[in-house]
């Protein structure tokens, strides 16, 4: 399931779909005039903007995989880069984003 690109983990939208009824939980990491656009339709959804990550990090779970989101998929690679420096190694990047 997914494949590594530049040393990130990327994984298709269905693929999400499917970690999250396993358990993991989605980070939107869109800013909020963003994010009313296209919701995501899964149990465990959490928002934080892309400018906020440096203050929240450290609030999000290390018990459970992290799937980062964006409309495209850009800026949540850029956040599963910056929480694999700080870190966090169960986190992936979700290719094509919530738009696809």
């Amino acid at each position: 399931m997914g494949f590594f690109s530049h040393g990130i983990m990327n994984i298709t939208p269905g693929e999400s779909f499917e970690l999250c009824e396993k358990g993991a939980i989605i980070v939107d990491v869109r800013e909020d005039y963003l994010s009313a656009f296209k919701m995501v339709k899964v149990e465990k959804v959490l928002y934080l903007p892309f400018s906020q990550i440096k203050e929240h990090y450290k609030d999000l779970p290390h018990d459970n995989p992290l799937i980062f989101a964006d409309a495209v998929g850009l800026r949540s690679r850029e956040g599963v880069v910056f929480m694999n420096s700080h870190g966090y190694d169960n986190v992936a990047n979700m290719a094509g984003g919530i738009v696809d």
